[in-house]
């Protein structure tokens, strides 16, 4: 390893020699500086863990002075979809040969594929606590991530497959109960004398405390709640986004969901009969009416709900009105990383609605929403199949007699010029500055110096060069 970098690809009579069948490496680089190696692997079967754990053990005996080996892992995506719980326990057993902390953590465990989560059962909760403090979960997300495209949820638990599967299998039951739209519900109690209900489904805390019933009430704006004391009464209305809905040990059917106005979002709570047909649903506009209130356990305050009422959406849905309709040309879509947020499918959806005859699709440097973005074209709406890349030539060298060393330990001139205009045929140069850099980043000369470019220097050029 005498270049400071290698890329090599190993000969089949290598796979032959060690006998690895299920995988396949498809190039490696060296780093002599660094000292370290990327192997970046192909895997066809999961069976491929013991090939690449002795193919490790390998090089590590063969480098007997030491060298950081890293291995990039390749899985078929058809086999991580065939057997989800078998990649993750791949993953796992592979990265727990490389760390220390892995091997602590996943020496017995377990993984189990259960709805559309995959468990990790480790036989104690110190182990998970262990696992979260350290960041093995994230790390064992972001190796997962690596290798595919789907999302695959990991959790960790110390309990039995079993009762996840019932638990899972309970809360999909509640959560996909049918209404058309969040029941209204009223204490339909009688008042005494005091005010209070002696009766009706809604009973703040089964304890024979009776709740007093809220009067309908005009909807505040959602900065209200900022003002509002413990037990005030309120009503607002909002978008449903998020839903829970669990039986509690009573066998009230408890509600936990959360609206927002797009200023500001606020928990709401309400509970039913397990008898009464209930369904809430996400994306709808509700009105509710209770009061402000601090919960228990968090201490986070939301709205204890005793009515809650459909109302019509509020949305405001935007449209373009211009006569002569535009086509977007510059676009990143959610396969461009750390740039674009939106699907093609949204992106597609959104101009269709607009009227807009087509779009163009110009993701950083990957097609990968190409296909997607095909099926979205027909007779009426076109897509436009663009890149944003930066263009190098790839032939030019960019260091002439290059040397083995770093180039803070190299003697180098930087130099710059100042021209009478950007035209590299008909402009001149009028100054040349430069440079040189010796070891230890020390300035060891300097040069400047201004050409007569025979030819007149632009008014804006002459007022800074204003000797010639």
């Amino acid at each position: 390893m005498s270049a400071k970098y290698l890329k090599i690809k190993p000969s089949d009579d290598f796979f032959r020699k060690y006998g690895i069948k299920n995988f396949e490496i498809e190039y490696i680089n060296l780093f002599s500086k660094k000292r370290e190696m990327e192997i970046f692997v192909k895997v066809h079967d999961f069976a491929a863990h013991g090939e690449i754990q002795d193919l490790r053990q390998m090089l590590y005996r063969n480098f007997e002075d030491g060298v950081k080996l890293k291995i990039k892992l390749d899985v078929n995506p058809e086999l991580i979809r065939k057997n989800v719980a078998g990649f993750v326990k791949f993953m796992i057993e592979n990265y727990r040969d490389e760390s220390k902390r892995y091997q602590y953590i996943f020496a017995t465990y377990e993984v189990e594929n259960v709805e559309n989560n995959v468990f990790v059962k480790l036989p104690s909760r110190h182990l998970i606590e262990e696992a979260q403090k350290t960041n093995v979960k994230e790390e064992l997300k972001n190796k997962i991530c690596e290798c595919t495209d789907d999302l695959i949820k990991v959790e960790f638990t110390d309990g039995e497959f079993k009762e996840i599967k019932e638990k899972l299998k309970a809360q999909s039951e509640l959560n996909s109960v049918k209404a058309s739209e969040l029941p209204k519900y009223e204490n339909t109690g009688v008042k005494n004398g005091n005010g209070y209900s002696n009766g009706g489904n809604f009973n703040g805390n089964n304890n024979g405390y009776r709740r007093k019933k809220i009067p309908d009430m005009d909807a505040v704006p959602f900065s209200t709640l900022d003002i509002l004391n413990i037990g005030d009464n309120v009503a607002l209305e909002g978008k449903v986004f998020n839903l829970d809905m669990r039986e509690t040990k009573n066998g009230k059917l408890m509600c936990d969901f959360m609206i927002t106005d797009y200023t500001n979002s606020v928990s709401c709570r309400i509970f039913f009969n397990t008898s009464e047909d209930i369904q809430v649903k996400l994306g709808e506009w509700v009105k509710v009416t209770g009061s402000f209130e601090s919960d228990m356990y968090t201490g986070e305050m939301y709205v204890r709900t005793q009515k809650a009422e459909a109302i019509d959406s509020k949305d405001v849905k935007r449209e373009d009105n211009a006569p002569k309709k535009r086509i977007e040309l510059h676009a990143h879509t959610n396969m461009s990383e750390m740039s674009g947020v939106m699907s093609i499918k949204d992106y597609a959806k959104r101009a269709k609605e607009f009227g807009h005859s087509g779009i163009a699709v110009t993701d950083y440097g990957v097609v990968h929403s190409f296909p997607f973005a095909f099926k979205e074209a027909n007779e009426d709406f076109k897509v436009i199949l663009g890149i944003e890349a930066y263009m190098v030539d790839d032939e030019q060298d960019l260091i002439t007699n290059p040397k083995d060393k770093m180039i803070e330990d190299e003697i180098y001139v930087v130099f710059d010029i100042e021209t009478t205009g950007f035209d590299p045929f008909n402009d001149k140069i009028i100054e040349i500055g430069a440079v040189k850099k010796c070891v230890e980043r020390k300035l060891s000369g300097e040069f400047s110096e201004f050409v007569n470019p025979e030819i007149p220097i632009p008014p804006k050029n002459n007022r800074t060069y204003n000797n010639y």
